[in-house]
């Protein structure tokens, strides 16, 4: 409807620009959120019917710093009302606890948790911690996830598992390709393309390491840049050169460079370029 939704991590609060691009004085919502290290208001997205339902979701540590959890909220008259829980107790540590959420062109909801401290965790089917999850819109798991048919209620939920920390992912618009920017610790910086069922190696390996039990990047940053948010131009953008229609473009926290890449093949799976887009 012309509104833009944003979360402030520390505050708690989500705050609202309206059409003409004015902030709006009063928060749509004041969330009790922990704030040590990596902790937070940190994910947010609107559901793709939210012309029909108001629905808006967020991802947050809860005050006490216990557990992350995804919740709904309904907007009405620009307040948030009637809070519904949608994934209860998620991974929690100061730092690796994910929090990037949006719904897919599935129309299901798509959820990255961090390691949460303890690496091993991304490797095991049931726990959350180091995964990619795919939800239905209420939190249940969708009966074509990869791992629907394991029976712990966990796995159900899982999408891609083998992931350290990230703080980005999109939805390529001419592929539907899912994209994501992940975090070293010292080294290998990732830009994966994240498949159904697809294991990408944390704690085990990481980068480009053309070990078949795993998935590589298609760049990897060696020293570490920490990639962040990513983007995919549309094909019809107009806001950017036609050069960069279906490009990526991801920032990193290190330099504060937009970084661009090229994506090439008859699917744009392959990398044709990458640059420094903005410095």
């Amino acid at each position: 409807d012309g509104r833009v939704f944003f979360n402030e991590r520390l505050t708690g609060k989500i705050r609202i620009i309206n059409p003409q691009w004015q902030l709006v004085d009063q928060p749509f919502c004041q969330i009790s959120v922990a704030t040590s290290g990596e902790q937070g208001l940190l994910g947010l997205t609107l559901d793709p019917n939210f012309a029909q339902n108001h629905f808006v979701y967020v991802y947050y540590t809860e005050a006490g710093a216990s557990r992350n959890r995804v919740v709904r909220y309904t907007d009405s008259s620009g307040q948030c009302t009637n809070q519904t829980t949608i994934l209860e107790t998620l991974p929690v540590n100061s730092f690796h606890n994910g929090g990037i959420i949006q719904f897919g062109p599935d129309g299901k909801l798509y959820v990255i948790i961090g390691d949460a401290g303890i690496m091993a965790d991304s490797q095991n089917l049931t726990s959350l911690a180091g995964k990619i999850l795919r939800v239905n819109p209420d939190g249940s798991a969708p009966l074509d996830n990869p791992f629907i048919n394991d029976a712990n209620v966990n796995a159900k939920k899982v999408f891609s598992l083998g992931h350290r920390n990230s703080y980005g992912f999109t939805f390529h618009g001419h592929t539907g390709h899912l994209w994501e920017t992940e975090n070293g610790p010292s080294d290998n910086d990732e830009i994966n393309r994240i498949v159904s069922g697809g294991n990408y190696g944390w704690p085990t390996v990481g980068g480009i390491a053309g070990n078949p039990n795993f998935r590589d990047p298609i760049l990897a940053y060696t020293p570490t840049i920490a990639p962040t948010g990513i983007i995919a131009i549309p094909e019809n953008s107009t806001a950017y050169p036609a050069a960069y229609r279906n490009n990526l473009l991801f920032v990193d926290f290190n330099t504060g460079r937009m970084r661009r890449i090229v994506l090439s093949g008859p699917d744009l799976t392959l990398l044709g370029s990458s640059s420094t887009a903005y410095n």
